[in-house]
């Protein structure tokens, strides 16, 4: 979050510059990969019936996302279009 917070800082102030942006992306990078390693040591206490659950409500939010998602772009895109056309 931190390092969300600085590049939106440094591009709203328009203090941003190339070599800026390379290390905030390859800090970014590097906390992406502790995350995994992270969230696979720590159990988060859930019960073992409630796995088939959880996956199931997984795969629904990921394939309705995948319904939902297509469809809203376009439409965004088309309003878009009209507003830069009126």
């Amino acid at each position: 979050m931190t390092l969300s917070l600085t590049l939106a800082t440094l591009t709203f102030t328009k203090l941003i510059n190339i070599p800026e942006l390379i290390c905030i992306t390859l800090a970014a990078g590097l906390v992406v990969l502790r995350v995994p390693h992270g969230s696979r040591s720590s159990s988060n206490g859930r019960a073992r019936e409630d796995l088939s659950n959880a996956i199931a409500l997984n795969s629904s939010m990921f394939n309705g996302a995948r319904l939902i998602g297509p469809p809203r772009r376009t439409d965004h895109r088309a309003e878009r279009r009209r507003s830069l056309v009126s």
